[in-house]
């Protein structure tokens, strides 16, 4: 189980860039619909029946893009909860242990262990050592 909660832990810190970029760009979806001003023009012609259907193209399109908006806000404001949650999980870290998860997993461009151990001065196997120390204690947040 623990090994388990390690895993998710681990999982979801290394998709924590693609959430940023996920929302940023669910952001630019959002302005383009509603940016869209989709008009179509009507033809009239000749009918052979009538019929009691009443279906308006446009007013179908605006309520898609209305759901499609309300869709990409869902999707935002989970990826937005997750991120908080292991920012919130940082704060029960020492210094190094949140200095190797920042720029193993927040930082950007994203950084290997060697680039890391240059960094802080440390061995590639104390990047590893602090940086399992450091998902083990984020579990329990997250």
């Amino acid at each position: 189980m623990e090994n388990n909660k390690f895993d998710k832990t681990e999982i979801l810190l290394n998709f924590y860039i693609d959430f940023r970029i996920e929302n940023e760009n669910l952001k630019l979806e959002i302005e383009a619909l509603k940016n869209s001003y989709d008009l179509k023009s009507i033809e009239l012609s000749e009918k052979t029946g009538k019929t009691n259907k009443i279906s308006n193209e446009i007013e179908d399109r605006i309520i898609s893009n209305d759901s499609k908006i309300k869709k990409y806000e869902c999707m935002i404001e989970a990826n937005n909860l997750i991120m908080r949650k292991l920012k919130n999980a940082i704060k029960k870290l020492t210094k190094v242990e949140k200095e190797v998860i920042e720029l193993k997993y927040f930082h950007t461009p994203i950084l290997n262990r060697k680039e890391i151990s240059t960094k802080m001065s440390l061995t590639t196997a104390a990047i590893d050592n602090v940086k399992r120390r450091a998902i083990r204690k984020m579990t329990k947040f997250i």
